[in-house]
């Protein structure tokens, strides 16, 4: 059984994922890609926080990645389960669900607590 030791460690994990970013610099993919800015980090843990919060140790860790315009990719690759792509910059976060390489659903993500009842649960916790 796990404990609430063990969530709060798996959102300092997700959160120093992403902290890690900020050694990620301009050019990093040898195509003019953009650093991670500062504020796509924050943004991004706090969502981390948030769900660590709402799903505590039941929230697999995603892969955690810089976009070339700055911002944070978070995917969840499950087995037999859609993946689920939020995409977090500075000007807010979207995300988007895939089965099969095929669009499933996508949006804005502003209010946390509907996106894990929308999104997280059925799509990554299946």
């Amino acid at each position: 059984m796990k404990t609430a030791r063990s969530s709060r460690h798996q959102s300092a994990s997700l959160t120093d994922s992403i902290d890690r970013l900020a050694s990620v610099r301009s050019d990093w993919d040898s195509y003019g890609a953009l650093p991670v800015a500062k504020s796509a980090r924050t943004r991004a843990k706090r969502l981390a926080i948030a769900l660590e919060e709402l799903l505590g140790s039941r929230l697999p860790h995603p892969v955690v990645g810089p976009t070339v315009d700055g911002g944070i990719a978070l995917v969840w690759r499950q087995a037999r389960l859609p993946r689920v792509h939020i995409s977090v910059s500075s000007r807010g976060m979207k995300y988007l669900v895939l089965r099969n390489d095929t669009l499933v659903e996508q949006g804005k993500l502003s209010d946390v607590e509907t996106f894990v009842r929308d999104v997280i649960k059925p799509y990554v916790l299946g």
